[in-house]
Order: C-alpha cells, then sequence, then structure tokens
C-alpha cells in the first residue's frame, strides 16, 4: 500500500463524516454566513456615512462662503455708517430722524396701553 492510498476503514470513516455533518462545523458555517451580512451591512452603512460626510462638507463651504459674504457687506456697512457721522449736520439729521421714530413708537404704545 502506498503512502497515499487510504485503508478501507478509513475511507469509510471519511465517507461517514462526509455525510453526516458535525454539528460544530454547521455551526461555524452559520457564523462565518452571518459575519459575512453583518460585513455587508456595515460596508453598505459606511458608504451611507461618506456620502452624508460629503454633502456636509458641502453644505460647510457654502455656509462659510455666505458668512464671508455677510462678512465683508457688514464691514462696508460700517465704513459707511461711521463715514456719515463725520459730518456734524449729517449727526443732527440722524438724531432728528431717531427722535421722531421715538416719538411715534411711544405715542402709538400709549394709545395701544391708554387705560379707559
Amino acid at each position: 500500500m502506498k503512502k497515499t492510498d487510504i485503508s478501507p476503514e478509513q475511507n469509510t470513516k471519511l465517507h461517514d463524516e462526509i455525510a453526516s455533518p458535525n454539528p460544530e462545523h454547521e455551526n461555524l458555517l452559520f457564523e462565518l454566513f452571518q459575519t459575512k451580512i453583518f460585513l455587508t451591512k456595515s460596508e453598505l452603512q459606511r458608504v451611507e456615512y461618506v456620502t452624508l460626510i460629503k454633502e456636509y462638507e458641502q453644505k460647510v463651504i457654502a455656509l462659510e462662503s455666505q458668512n464671508q459674504q455677510l462678512l465683508s457687506e457688514n464691514k462696508c456697512l460700517k465704513e459707511i455708517l461711521s463715514g456719515k457721522f463725520d459730518n456734524q449736520q449729517v449727526r443732527i439729521e440722524c438724531i432728528t430722524t431717531i427722535a421722531q421714530k421715538e416719538r411715534k413708537k411711544t405715542n402709538h404704545l400709549s394709545r395701544y396701553y391708554q387705560v379707559s
């Protein structure tokens, strides 16, 4: 008999092992199957998260751009406003306008809260 040949008893034993699966092997195969499913779901979730992150990065870029634009507008308005008060006549006119608006607001509120 050669070293690679198997005896009839070994052949029968091997045949029996193949024909009747080992419960431990079946459990391992089931665990392997569950792990494959888990990994597939995890990969799909990872792809979804990457997509969400990219969307949020684009939103952040857009908001940063909008913020820069608003800061620039604010700076221009500050310059206009500070230049406006360089002239004493303009300051007096602004104070008069503010006082008139305050008076109108006060009159409106006093009529609203007037007790009968």
